[in-house]
């Protein structure tokens, strides 16, 4: 009864003010009490001193514990933090893929690729090259498991959001990654945010690092020639234009771009002497801008482009694309990745005369009284302008957005202009540019391409069938590697290596070692290019032709005259329409 007593008493007792505080501040506070009380016979009021010093505790702990940690982190370790939109990123990304970090995290990221796409928007599958199989070496097998190769990527694989430590040249690395949300022009995303720190007040081991990523990153495209593409900043707007990597494509031969030696040569060795470091000292000396312009003009598919491509991966430089026909592109826009260019590199604007700065300078000179013409004469006008030209540029247009041809020249050549670039500039009718365009100083080199004449039809024939010295090394280190066969030994096999030509004389490339002799390509070239009617096809479409004979060389040969007469008619019937 006693017991019984107590127990009432102490529970009509009035609860502490301490109590009633946890109960409103805590939800649910008063429910534990009550269980506590009524299954363990513990009663939470006794040890509510000691439960508050012992939070207390807790929280002034963690509370040093994050001034101590900030403290150290301040004055005894250096850190390294790379953005998201910036390239150093994907350095850093593709090395740590590479590295023994991503090998042996538990916590990784699968994926086929590392890069941002802010910055880079191409395929970081480059250096997996297709499987060099000859045809004689065809299997079922093999053929299925190329099925599907050109969908199948790499797995790739980097820490997940976190830290992570590991060692670098004998020194504790740690690696922090973690996400955080960027709103950008279009809307709000998800970015990267990663760090590299170590201990000690010497950052010089995470300079290393970076260092070498960046090289490793690069090494990856070996000579492959670099091309960029003016493009969007990453949540800017069209304004805010910057240089995107979008592809590295393997370097051309010069050789394989069918051209008149002596203009070959020409450009060539106008850009050597460009490039060689003093001539950027003659030009400081004499007060002259540290520029350089090519202007290359013919009709379309006589290897403009082609030239450039080739141009850049001998001299070993970038190429940067900016393109001016979308209309999207401000002056101010286009001036800023001028800005931005490097030094040592090709600037390409393919098409200029259809970038909308033809005929503008004529628009802006247009007397204003012709606004107060009639609408009858204004009719006359517009039927006396003859088709194919432009005629005066609508009011609207004036306010529209895109480059003008005064902002374009200030860019190229004006007083802020980049120095140490290469601009090439293309287009299919030079007529229409305007002169102050093809001043020197602006372009000093043009270069006319024309339509295949007969040394050209030659040499694209002999492009074409020529075996290259690749790929007589790939045959003679196959040879090497194959058992000598009866035939071979007795001199019996067609068109081998001993000069024996009765495998050359089927027309088609010799299987036995797939190499035709050097003079019967000539023979061949010689007789297709007495055939083919020069100046009339581009060597666009001579390739094109070729393309489709290309291991068969005499029929190529004997089925010009089909192909000419289709596009004879061909082009009757384009001329008809263009008429109508």
């Amino acid at each position: 009864m006693e017991t019984l007593n107590f127990n009432n008493a102490t529970a009509t007792m009035a609860p502490s003010p301490l109590m009633t505080m946890l109960e409103v501040s805590i939800p649910g506070f008063s429910l534990i009490q009550r269980f506590l009380s009524d299954y363990f016979n513990i009663d939470l009021s006794q040890y509510l001193g000691a439960l508050l010093l012992v939070a207390g505790f807790i929280t002034a702990s963690n509370y040093c514990w994050e001034r101590f940690r900030g403290s150290l982190n301040q004055y005894f370790t250096c850190s390294a933090e790379v953005r998201y939109n910036d390239e150093i990123y994907n350095y850093l990304m593709y090395w740590i893929s590479k590295e023994g970090l991503s090998k042996t995290s538990s916590h990784f990221v699968a994926g086929t690729q590392t890069k941002s796409s802010a910055v880079y928007g191409g395929d970081e599958t480059e250096d997996e090259d297709y499987p060099d199989v000859e045809d004689s070496e065809m299997t079922e097998e093999l053929a299925l498991s190329l099925k599907n190769w050109d969908r199948m990527k790499k797995i790739k694989f980097t820490p997940s959001t976190g830290t992570h430590n590991f060692r670098y040249k004998g020194h504790w690395l740690t690696f922090t990654r973690s996400q955080e949300k960027d709103q950008g022009f279009y809307g709000s995303t998800k970015t990267d945010e990663i760090s590299i720190s170590c201990y000690g007040r010497n950052p010089q081991i995470l300079k290393d690092l970076l260092q070498e990523a960046q090289v490793a990153y690069l090494e990856r495209d070996g000579n492959k020639t670099i091309i960029y593409r003016g493009g969007r900043g990453y949540g800017g707007s069209m304004d805010d234009l910057e240089w995107i990597r979008c592809m590295s494509r393997p370097p051309r031969n010069m050789d394989t771009v069918v051209l008149d030696e002596g203009q070959k040569a020409l450009v060539l060795n106008d850009m050597k002497e460009y490039l060689r470091p003093r001539t950027k000292k003659w030009y400081s000396n004499r007060g002259i801008p540290y520029r350089r312009g090519y202007l290359l003009h013919g009709p379309p598919g006589t290897g403009k482009t082609s030239l450039c491509f080739a141009l850049a991966g001998l001299l070993h430089l970038p190429i940067y694309v900016a393109g001016l026909n979308s209309g999207k592109v401000s002056e101010e826009g286009l001036a800023s990745l001028f800005r931005d260019l490097p030094e040592r590199c090709i600037v390409l604007l393919e098409d200029i005369d259809s970038a909308g700065l033809t005929m503008k300078r004529k628009d802006d000179e247009t007397p204003a009284v012709e606004e107060d013409k009639t609408d009858d004469n204004k009719d006359s006008n517009k039927a006396a302008v003859p088709s194919g030209q432009q005629g005066p540029a609508p009011a609207a247009d004036s306010n529209s957005k895109g480059v003008s041809l005064s902002g374009f020249l200030n860019i190229i050549d004006g007083v802020a202009s980049s120095e140490g670039r290469i601009l090439v500039m293309t287009t299919n009718h030079p007529d229409k540019l305007d002169a102050a365009l093809l001043r020197p100083g602006r372009v000093d080199l043009s270069i006319q391409f024309g339509y295949a004449s007969y040394d050209v039809l030659k040499g694209l024939f002999m492009a074409i069938y020529s075996t290259r010295g690749p790929e007589v090394a790939k045959m003679k280190a196959s040879k090497k590697s194959e058992p000598e066969m009866n035939g071979n030994a007795n001199g019996n096999a067609n068109g081998n290596a001993n000069g024996n030509a009765n495998g050359l004389a089927n027309g088609t490339v010799n299987e036995s070692n797939g190499v035709l002799t050097n003079e019967q390509v000539v023979a061949w070239a010689t007789k297709f290019a007495e055939l083919v009617p020069a100046d009339v096809y581009t060597p666009a479409e001579i390739q094109g032709y070729l393309l489709q004979h290309k291991t068969a060389p005499e029929n190529a040969i004997d089925e010009i005259g089909m192909w000419m007469d289709t596009m004879k008619k061909k082009k009757a019937t384009t001329a008809a329409l263009a008429s109508t």
